[in-house]
């Protein structure tokens, strides 16, 4: 047994482990979802956000999308980027994908398994990089340690296919 496997609560899966079935969604799509939402993904934003902010109602599988702007907690200077989330109340933390860590970190650096991201305010969020073999490896979720820290919540409006996080 290691340290790790002793901290850790009975019935723990490592953020590494997780895998979510997400194959309607992948970096094509994400790039349409942001055309609908009529932004660039993982181009420039203004940060911070506020909220509530406006998500959409993805059909065909009614996914929660909301765009949100995303900088590093460790460098001021850091950009900020359009990075476009599922929300998933399913999942106890936030993944980046690949490209979407990237664009915080820069192409050519190391990417490290997990980092601090201030999403769409102050707070800084610890994110785990989408894993690799996983069926969501091109998506960006937002977990619940988002929505805990920042004390929101989704509410929908299925007329307009839309939702807020308030």
């Amino acid at each position: 047994m290691t340290m790790d496997t002793l901290m850790n609560p009975p019935g723990y899966i490592k953020p590494s482990l997780q895998n979510f079935l997400l194959t309607d969604i992948d970096s094509k799509e994400l790039r349409i979802i942001a055309a609908a939402m009529e932004l660039e993904y993982l181009g420039p934003a203004s940060f911070p956000g506020s909220f509530p902010v406006e998500g959409t109602i993805w059909a065909p599988n009614h996914r929660l999308m909301v765009n949100l702007a995303c900088r590093r907690r460790t460098k001021s200077d850091s950009p900020t980027r359009n990075i476009i989330f599922l929300v998933d109340t399913g999942s106890p933390v936030t993944y980046l994908c690949q490209e979407a860590m990237e664009s915080l970190v820069g192409k050519d650096s190391n990417l490290p398994q997990t980092l601090f991201v201030k999403i769409h305010n102050e707070k800084a969020i610890q994110t785990h990089i989408s894993p690799k073999d996983s069926h969501f490896a091109d998506v960006n979720v937002l977990g619940m340690n988002f929505i805990v820290e920042n004390r929101v919540y989704p509410r929908l409006d299925f007329d307009e296919k839309t939702f807020s996080l308030d």
